[in-house]
């Protein structure tokens, strides 16, 4: 048993089906009228919580509840769906409306989990369009007789990934209580092999968060062993930090993050999950702009991880979706307008010989509309700037092209794209974001070899001259700024907000959704099965 309108289903009868305009109940409700009239059209006027006689259908109405009840552990706000309204009292005084009533908390709860809105308000670099509901579509499956646990559960994402951050985030939940030893920051770094008072704490803190197995003696406990060197390195790695092993003041920061602070940024991450497309295909590339990494993932499960580097915060990688249709083998760069004019337009002004020795030709357009080559020493540059500057700049294939041996072109309006750099010693930085917008890729040959086959891989690289080679099946590709997510053997990661957006979000959302009461939760998952 939940509420006491499921302990007393025989309230006030249902009379009419006709839907009551401009009803106090239903116009505080952010669900739209037309949208109610959809559901009931396409139901051919059928009651779904009540019957002819007013009697409830009561696996409907307690499915709802549960779910309303446990919707906090999808970062979502019961309050938001009634919770407070489900009591026999409140649902008696509506008299007929709170068929309609409650169609609308499902309505309302369908939508969060279908998809989430305040993503895309919270950030312009967001571009996935949010998925609206089908409001026909969820009626007809209940008049089919799928139950509203299958239907709420099938607006959830495919993607395994994201039922491992729920996870997560429930598991945070239930920390948020929970007693954690203090650990003080120390006044100094602490480097391994060294002595500090603070050790024997941070030893402590280790052990009470499982980052280190429990011992039952030590014989020097104010020394950094080695012991303890490894565990927090694992802690950097798996924090966004650099993983050297030094505690110092990021390490300890990290450390004494609160619960909520870290709730709060998986919060913001299942929103994200929820504004993807729900079904990402059977063979996809993921790049988790925020995590600078990228997983190929075939039938659900990751087959490649790959470091990446995305853009610099003042020219953030957009989140958006395109589709791989080919791959070009020593490409030529052309350098965007932005970047021509803010990074190397100053460094010709400076240095004369800048463009001609990074082997970038300068291209002017002539009265016909058709690019030529000029020569640089024959452009003025100190009197260019961005009102002025009419020129193309391209850098030639070879050893020094910022993109590299290979570009993956992925047709998009933002002009980005995969590529190869010859930067790589960039890859062994924690904290990645050195482009200006566009993705490069450690080891970009084996995921090309993955979609296109290692033959043909390396028949295009054997060549100077570019090449092109088109795919067979196009790839999609999803740019998301994930700052959270959590691996296969269920680990969870977490990286620093390089853009703000994770913070922006959080704005949006409010405080972290309080649980209902633990009995009613219990209930609500043995109704469910969950």
């Amino acid at each position: 048993m939940l509420c006491l309108w499921l302990l007393a289903p025989a309230v006030a009868r249902t009379e009419g089906l006709n839907l009551p305009p401009g009803s106090a109940h239903l116009s505080e409700q952010s669900v739209d009228q037309s949208d109610l009239q959809t559901f009931y059209q396409a139901l051919g006027g059928s009651r779904v919580w009540f019957d002819e006689q007013g009697e409830p259908f009561l696996q409907r109405q307690q499915q709802l509840e549960a779910w309303v009840m446990l919707s906090y552990e999808q970062g979502l706000d019961p309050q938001t769906y009634g919770l407070k309204e489900l009591s026999a009292g409140h649902l008696a005084r509506m008299g007929p409306q709170r068929e309609y009533w409650l169609t609308q908390q499902f309505l309302k709860l369908a939508r969060d989990l279908n998809g989430a809105a305040q993503v895309g308000s919270s950030d312009s670099q967001w571009h996935f369009v949010n998925t609206r509901l089908g409001v026909a579509q969820l009626a007809q499956r209940l008049a089919q007789g799928e139950t509203v646990d299958q239907l709420l559960r099938s607006l959830l994402p495919l993607a395994p990934e994201y039922v491992r951050l729920q996870t997560l985030y429930r598991d945070l939940l239930r920390q948020q209580s929970a007693y954690v030893p203090e650990l003080p920051l120390p006044d100094q770094l602490i480097r391994p092999g060294q002595r500090h008072p603070v050790v024997p704490q941070l030893r402590r803190w280790l052990i009470w968060q499982h980052w280190l197995a429990p011992v039952s003696a030590v014989d020097n406990p104010e020394i950094y062993d080695e012991e303890l060197v490894a565990a927090v390195r694992e802690f950097q790695q798996r924090n966004g930090l650099k993983p050297d092993g030094i505690l110092g003041p990021e390490t300890g920061a990290a450390m004494q993050r609160s619960v909520t602070d870290r709730l709060q940024q998986v919060r913001a991450n299942l929103f994200r999950w929820r504004a993807l497309p729900r079904q990402l295909g059977n063979q996809y590339v993921l790049v988790r702009t925020g995590a600078y990494n990228l997983d190929l993932v075939e039938q659900g499960q990751p087959i490649q991880r790959h470091s990446v580097i995305t853009g610099q915060p003042r020219r953030p990688t957009p989140s958006f979706a395109a589709s791989i249709r080919r791959l070009t083998f020593n490409p030529y760069w052309t350098v965007p307008f932005r970047i021509a004019v803010e990074d190397l337009l100053p460094k010709q002004q400076v240095d004369e010989t800048y463009l001609t020795g990074k082997q970038i030709d300068v291209l002017q357009r002539s009265e016909t509309g058709q690019w030529h080559e000029v020569a640089s020493s024959e452009v003025d540059w100190s009197g260019l700037s961005r009102r002025n500057f009419d020129y193309l700049l391209r850098q030639r294939p070879g050893p020094g092209n910022s993109l590299g041996r290979m570009r993956m072109d992925m047709p998009n309006p933002y002009s980005i794209f995969l590529h190869d750099t010859p930067q790589q010693h960039l890859f062994d930085e924690s904290r990645r974001a050195f482009s200006s917008g566009c993705v490069r890729v450690y080891r970009i040959g084996e995921l090309a070899q993955r979609l296109a086959g290692e033959e043909a891989i390396a028949e295009g690289l054997a060549q100077p001259d570019r090449r092109y080679l088109s795919l067979p099946t196009a790839i999609p590709v999803y740019l998301v700024y994930l700052t959270t997510w959590v691996d296969e053997a269920g680990k969870a990661y977490y990286h620093p907000d390089v853009y703000g957006r994770d913070q922006a979000l959080q704005q949006v959302l409010g405080p972290i959704p309080q649980a209902p009461a633990a009995e009613l939760v219990k209930l609500a998952r043995n109704v469910i099965k969950k």
